[in-house]
């Protein structure tokens, strides 16, 4: 059995299918994990949905930031300032979704609240099932995956919402927006930490953006950065990790 976590996708439905197709095929991976930001600042966001609901795999999906902030535009639970989604690429997921419509109307501000929502209204359960974090063990190995990582390496991940101000716990804070995992070399318990969120082209610990980038502190490993920055035509990157806790990468260059 092997399984596969991929990074952030934004819309990239190309190389979504480029990916998919190597690891299906070279690996015979039937298990996936997608670190969230499936969505926004690419082209293709509806496509990419379409794309993995279609999949005839065993599938599980991490909300991302981009996620959570769309969300919070259509229920209109005022969580964000109410541009940030379109301001942070969510304009693209509308025309994605929209189709023609948006075209014609030039803007989503001509288009009632009401109007909008009805295009996402058959996604919305899909969108609403994504998880903050799961652990898995594979072997003597245990991850932890989750769109960000975690935020407080003193505190196991069912107490990361301890000590919060009230606009963290609201906008998930630990799990979709903390940038810590990159640059911390503390090891987090006994957890490999898998996580996006952050492109590697944008923390200059990497010449190489299309490679994912591991943080180790000696031997240990402390986290696997996934973001290999697809959306700003580097490369979709996998973790592929078999039954015993070993792993390595598979990625393609932006086919977008």
């Amino acid at each position: 059995m092997q399984l596969a976590v991929i990074g952030d996708v934004h819309g990239c439905n190309k190389s979504l299918n480029k990916l998919l197709n190597v690891l299906i095929k070279k690996f015979r991976v039937n298990s996936f994990y997608f670190v969230g930001d499936l969505i926004d600042r690419g082209q293709y966001s509806k496509e990419v949905i379409d794309t993995l609901l279609q999949l005839d795999s065993d599938k599980h999906f991490l909300l991302g930031n981009h996620e959570d902030m769309m969300l919070d535009f259509l229920n209109g639970e005022s969580r964000y300032n109410n541009s940030l989604w379109l301001d942070n690429g969510g304009i693209y997921t509308l025309q994605s979704f929209m189709g023609s419509d948006f075209t014609k109307n030039n803007s989503h501000m001509q288009l009632s609240y009401t109007k909008i929502r009805a295009y996402f209204n058959n996604y919305m359960q899909f969108f609403n099932s994504f998880k903050e974090y799961v652990v898995i063990k594979m072997g003597d190995r245990k991850f932890l995956i989750s769109h960000c990582g975690i935020y407080n390496f003193n505190k196991p991940p069912e107490k990361q919402y301890e000590d919060l101000s009230d606009t963290q716990k609201l906008q998930k804070y630990p799990y979709i927006w903390a940038r810590n995992c990159d640059f911390s070399k503390k090891k987090y318990y006994d957890f490999i930490i898998i996580h996006g969120h952050t492109p590697l082209c944008s923390l200059g610990l990497t010449d190489n953006y299309k490679t994912p980038y591991i943080n180790k502190n000696g031997k240990d490993i402390i986290s696997v950065n996934l973001d290999t920055g697809c959306v700003y035509g580097y490369a979709l990157s996998a973790m592929i990790i078999d039954e015993k806790g070993g792993f390595n990468f598979e990625s393609v260059d932006c086919a977008e």
